[in-house]
């Protein structure tokens, strides 16, 4: 009888599986691994209160905001690293990127 390892969805895709020769090798993704992708920003100038909201489309509540566009992305990538770690302390499903809605310059794959 084969051993069985019963897992949640969220715990599924924190952990990358490999098998190597008939063992099997877990690798948790780490907060390091997240912060290397290129998830999409999505930016708004506030004409009411003033400055730039920046928010995350894939990490759902990830959103900050700045009187700069400069600041305002600072800040994003200050709330996109709190959020990506609270979620691994908390067990939270973490979304990969969606590549296909990031924008792509005319010859670049």
């Amino acid at each position: 009888m084969k051993n069985r390892l019963k897992m949640s969805k969220s715990d599924f895709q924190k952990w990358n599986f490999v098998d190597v020769e008939r063992s099997m090798v877990i690798e948790m993704k780490t907060l390091e691994h997240y912060m290397a992708m290129s998830y999409r920003m999505e930016v708004v100038e506030d004409k009411e209160e003033g400055g730039f909201v920046v928010s995350y489309p894939d990490l759902p509540g990830c959103i900050s905001c700045g009187e700069t566009i400069e600041s305002a992305m600072q800040n994003a990538l200050d709330a996109k690293k709190a959020w990506i770690e609270a979620a691994l302390e908390e067990g939270i499903a973490i979304q990969e990127p969606d590549l296909r809605s990031i924008p792509r310059e005319k010859g670049l794959v």
